[in-house]
């Protein structure tokens, strides 16, 4: 299993020419959804998320089925989950089901005494990092947030969803809590800068 991650933060200036470059190895919704957007932080967050499933699974979006409940997958392919938060992106490839989430420890989150239970907040955990935890379960289940429940419990090290238990890691990059659910804890996650991810 392998964590890969990419800051838009960190790729400097990125003016048309570069951007151009960007979108030419993404698929054409990916780039219609990132010229939809206001701020150029979070168009490139959206296309750094393509950038690493180009990366590390050598396709686009165009590639990918999604199940009945709407989770990409890429048929023959490893399972794997993409995520892209505050000017972080990140993909989770792994053996079997996984789920991984990103967000800008700044992210407010409204209502946290009724999304998480008290034991998750007695964590220390900020709102935003819970939220991680939770949406990477879920993700993994399969479902997403589609089945976000409040009382599934992500304090510890381990949680089970649908049967199935889940190792729970959560680290930080940088101002970014990113939390992964699978078989197995997740690494420390590879970074990748923007040139390598423009050399395929």
């Amino acid at each position: 299993m392998v964590l890969y991650v990419t800051d838009v933060a960190a790729w400097g200036a990125v003016d048309g020419r570069l951007r151009a470059q960007i979108e030419a190895r993404c698929s054409p919704a990916r780039v219609a959804r990132a010229g939809a957007m206001a701020r150029q932080q979070d168009a490139l967050g959206v296309l750094a998320a393509g950038l690493l499933l180009r990366h590390t699974l050598g396709c686009t979006d165009d590639a990918l089925c999604r199940s009945a409940q709407g989770k990409p997958y890429l048929p023959g392919g490893p399972e794997f989950s993409l995520t892209h938060g505050g000017t972080l992106a990140a993909i989770l490839v792994a053996d079997g089901p996984c789920g991984v989430d990103a967000e800008a420890l700044s992210r407010r989150v409204a209502h946290p005494e009724r999304l998480f239970l008290p034991q998750e907040l007695a964590t220390g955990l900020s709102p935003a990092a819970l939220w991680t935890r939770k949406e990477a379960l879920f993700k993994a289940d399969g479902r997403g947030l589609a089945l976000f429940r409040a009382d599934a419990d992500v304090s510890g090290p381990t949680a089970c969803l649908g049967g199935r238990p889940y190792v729970l890691t959560t680290q930080f990059f940088g101002v970014h809590a990113v939390s992964c659910a699978a078989g197995a804890a997740a690494a420390a996650p590879l970074a990748l800068c923007l040139q390598t991810l423009l050399e395929l």
